[in-house]
């Protein structure tokens, strides 16, 4: 899965583009959409000028390493728009903070993560008006629904009917995690069990 236009968006709204090499807040050199020698090529340089399309270019290379991040550590399904929302997310703290995260654990037990954007706010402790507006920008991206996505429908509507049998108690979102497997495990054990009876 690669990210979409709305999640490269956010990138770019939060990054910012910056032609020119500069340092960061951390003294890091960076140019483009937040680019740093450390993401790997091209090595920034004091002085250094790219044009916009070359930080596109970048941008595109660096986002390839939180994909990859994304694809590795998440072990449920996404929609196009959750994958893109934590790869702007993981872009931004980095791949070991996300394996460490509160959020990861939460997605992949099968639980509603979203609240945990709201938490990396902080720089150093300090909390940061950037941070706070991309956080929410991540977090609308991760629960806007895919318009028209028939697998998302029949995840909501699965997770709806076994809700009202009182099998599945988590929120209904469509993410078919280990709480929506177990209360289908459940329905189909109880209706093997009644057509025993039969």
């Amino acid at each position: 899965m690669k990210t979409n236009d709305a999640g490269l968006q956010v990138i770019k709204d939060s990054e910012g583009l910056r032609l020119t090499a500069y340092y960061d807040s951390g003294r890091v050199l960076t140019i483009g959409y937040g680019h740093t020698s450390a993401a790997g090529s091209p090595r920034v340089a004091v002085g250094m000028t790219i044009t916009a399309a070359e930080a596109d270019e970048i941008l595109r290379r660096d986002v390839a390493g939180a994909e990859a991040g994304v694809a590795e550590l998440v072990t449920i399904d996404l929609t196009e728009n959750q994958f893109s929302a934590l790869v702007s997310f993981v872009f931004n703290i980095g791949r070991g903070q996300f394996a460490a995260s509160t959020l990861l654990r939460k997605l992949n037990a099968g639980a509603d993560p979203a609240s945990e954007f709201d938490r990396w706010i902080y720089d150093d402790g300090v909390r940061l008006n950037g941070l706070v507006t991309r956080r929410a920008k991540e977090r609308a991206l991760f629960e806007k629904p895919i318009a028209g996505t028939p697998a998302e429908s029949r995840q909501k509507q699965l997770q709806r009917q076994l809700a009202a049998l009182g099998l599945y108690t988590a929120k209904i979102d469509g993410i078919w995690g280990p709480l929506s497997r177990s209360a289908l495990e459940k329905f189909e054990l109880a209706a093997e069990r009644i057509l025993a009876l039969a």
